[in-house]
């Protein structure tokens, strides 16, 4: 189950990668005055006294991957056939060799039809999405070169290996839920809002391994030996057999989750914020500071769930990269006959709990001038329990020019303090596409992942005031390419 449960996440973040992915923090448009819901996972108080009525969002999506092991080199032909449905050879993904830990983390993230009123005092939102996320951390060196290569024997003598604090899990869910923003503060040169997000989890998928302690060998001379191991497994995947649309589908699991933020704005100008103004002048503001925690929250699976926890020294499995481990059920009990020298089905649990990729996120948003802006944003992972899904931590500078009707910005982002990428988000009326990793998908830079993101929303169906005391609709305000 261990070997199995690694070499899925390998092909995982294999697969992600060759099918061009794309990324969870958005960093060209999540800064945007105009973000809307795909800003909302940034910080749940951007949606308070917006400068647009209403949004009505359609459709949005955003997956990722990253790593620092495995990637192709610039100007491979896997990335370029792959545009043009071409076969790719023999071409075969690097490694990086180095003595670091190993990392990588990937995400899928689909937001349906959503909705968002912002008001001058009182804002609010609707939101439902379909996300995928699967992280391995702390993977040794020597052990990512050995489950991509097989554990062939030391060619001279024994070698031992150590593995601590390794962690690897994967998490899928529906949510639902909604988000709540208000002004706190309204003065002539301080602006305050605060926002909340409340989402009710339904578990779809869950699985993870945690190695606090394990060691093993490749003698020259016998097979691969495992002789300690210490930590735990679980899993909520559908059932042995044939899996239908039913099983995918399946509630495995529930729990609740939430993120909050803060905005203070400097210097806010009011005109800038009415959706009725055909073109406001001057800058909206100074500048703008945002502090958010991000899904903190959990799923606790009790269907078709079932986790393990073993602590063993001296359990000499030799061939343990080569053990036939077929089906759920066989593999709980050879894993546990093989570390306690016989089953007992009393080590087994039958619900676990998973933890969402939590994060801290700090936003400093500066207006040079009228419609140009440069933005500094942080996000820290935040290790949330035992067993959770590690969120990669970022640092992105984005540079944008911004109007109601079209944006253009320019991100440069590090993935773990890892390889600086630039990237490109474009915003025209009511459609958004951006990258923050366009290098790796054209091959012009070693590709370490790939990215795209996209979204579909309308904004603005608001009414505003004739000045004869009625009302005249205001519905245009994504067709104007530059106001």
């Amino acid at each position: 189950m261990i070997r199995s449960l690694f070499l899925i996440s390998i092909v995982f973040l294999l697969a992600s990668l060759v099918n061009r992915t794309s990324a969870q923090e958005m960093w060209g448009l999540s800064g945007s005055n105009y973000a809307g819901q795909m800003g909302l996972e940034l910080n749940p108080a951007s949606i308070a006294a917006a400068p647009y009525r209403n949004e009505f969002h359609i459709l949005s999506f955003d997956q990722a991957l990253m790593n620092n092991y495995l990637y192709l080199r610039k100007n491979s032909k896997v990335l370029k056939n792959g545009f043009k449905s071409e076969a790719n050879g023999d071409e075969k993904l690097m490694t990086n060799d180095s003595e670091d830990d190993k990392q990588a983390y990937a995400s899928g993230f689909v937001k349906l039809p959503g909705f968002i009123h912002s008001g001058k005092k009182f804002s609010f939102a609707f939101h439902t999405s379909v996300r995928l996320e699967a992280s391995a951390a702390n993977v040794p060196s020597h052990l990512a070169g050995n489950l991509k290569d097989g554990f062939d024997p030391a060619p001279q003598g024994s070698a031992a290996y150590q593995i601590r604090d390794l962690s690897i899990g994967l998490l899928n869910w529906n949510s639902i839920g909604g988000s709540v923003a208000m002004v706190l503060l309204n003065q002539p040169k301080s602006f305050f809002t605060a926002g909340l997000s409340l989402n009710y989890n339904y578990g779809l998928h869950g699985a993870f391994v945690t190695i606090d302690h394990a060691s093993y060998a490749l003698p020259a001379d016998t097979l691969p030996v495992l002789e300690s191991l210490s930590g735990s497994y679980g899993y909520a995947l559908p059932s042995e057999g044939g899996i239908s649309a039913a099983d995918l589908l399946t509630n495995r699991g529930s729990g609740w989750s939430t993120s909050i933020g803060m905005q203070y704005i400097r210097n806010r100008n009011e005109e800038f914020y009415n959706p009725c103004k055909e073109a406001p002048d001057g800058k909206p503001y100074d500048w703008k500071l945002g502090i958010s925690l991000l899904d903190a929250g959990y799923i606790r699976f009790n269907n078709q769930a079932s986790a393990y926890r073993f602590d063993v020294r001296g359990a000499d499995w030799f061939g343990f990269d080569t053990t036939n481990l077929d089906g759920s059920m066989n593999s709980d009990s050879v894993i546990n006959a093989q570390l306690n020298g016989i089953y007992d089905p009393s080590l087994l649990r039958s619900s676990f709990t998973m933890y969402l990729p939590a994060a801290a996120s700090l936003q400093f948003d500066w207006a040079l001038k009228q419609h140009y802006f440069i933005n500094f944003s942080i996000l820290q992972g935040i290790p949330a329990g035992e067993n959770a899904i590690r969120r990669s931590s970022q640092i992105a500078v984005t540079p944008r020019f911004e109007t109601r009707g079209f944006e253009i910005s320019l991100p440069v982002s590090l993935y773990d303090y890892f390889r600086p990428r630039m990237g490109l988000g474009v915003r025209v009326g009511a459609f958004s596409l951006g990258t923050d990793m366009p290098g790796a998908l054209l091959g012009i830079t070693d590709a370490y992942g790939a990215n795209v993101y996209f979204g579909v929303s309308i904004k603005n169906f608001g009414k505003c005031a004739d000045g004869k005391g009625g009302r005249k609709p205001r519905m245009k305000e994504n067709l104007i390419p530059l106001n």
